[in-house]
Order: structure tokens, then sequence, then C-alpha cells
């Protein structure tokens, strides 16, 4: 059952978080991870505030309340541990640094000319794929 393991909604909160990350802060992450959490509870529960015991640590999502500590630990894990993490916001800032001077380089060196079109297009594949490797 998806629920064993977690002591409790926040855990399980924390989990979906961990989890939307790898979709990129571009992404809609927070609402990636709240609907999956919402799909899960509806197909494994009655209702999302059943009261159905299926872990040692009680009654899971059995009220809102519970509800709401996963949705804590969702926007725990990808707003706290993740969106202001002192690493990733500087891989951002350096990410959009170079980015802009590339950007620059490129149109000085290529203005004017006939394939200043392609070299921007080239650029801007290098840069997607590096805001993707960063994080983004």
């Amino acid at each position: 059952m998806l629920f064993n393991g977690y002591q409790n909604a926040y855990e399980l909160g924390l989990a979906f978080g961990l989890m939307a990350r790898t979709f990129g802060a571009k992404a809609p992450v927070r609402e990636i991870a709240r609907k999956l959490l919402h799909e899960i509870v509806r197909q494994q529960l009655p209702s999302a505030y059943a009261s159905v015991d299926y872990e040692p640590a009680g009654k899971l999502f059995n009220h809102a309340e519970n509800w709401h500590a996963a949705i804590e630990g969702i926007d725990t894990a990808i707003v706290f541990w993740w969106f202001c993490d002192e690493e990733f916001v500087r891989s951002v800032e350096n990410h959009h640094a170079w980015a802009d001077w590339r950007r620059r380089e490129i149109g000085e060196v290529w203005l004017g000319d006939p394939w200043c079109n392609e070299k921007m297009e080239e650029l801007e594949r290098a840069i997607e794929e590096a805001a993707v490797r960063c994080g983004l």
C-alpha cells in the first residue's frame, strides 16, 4: 500500500514534494505534487477524508487536518528545501548571468550576419539544456 512506511501526512507530503522536483523548477511543481497526492489518495481511499486505517501510525487521511499537513510537507520540500536553498539560488543566478553574457556575445559577433538567427537558435537550445541541468 502506498501509505505504508510514512509516519504521518506531513512526511508523505515531503515525499510527494521531493518527487515533483524531477519535473524541474519551470514546471508547476507544487500543483503537480498536490494533484498527484489528491489522485493517489482518491484512488486508495473511499474518499479523501475516509477513516480507514492503512498504517500503524493511525488514520492518515481521516480529516482535513491531515490533508493540510500533507500540503505543508509538499510546500516545505519544494519551497524551503529547494527554491530557497542557497546552492539552487546561486546556480540559477549563475545560469542567468551566463545566458545573458552568451546572448550579448552572439549579438555583438553575429549582428547583421545572415547566420545570426541560426546561431541564436543554437544558443537558446544550449541555454535550455543548461537550465535543465541546474534544475530549472
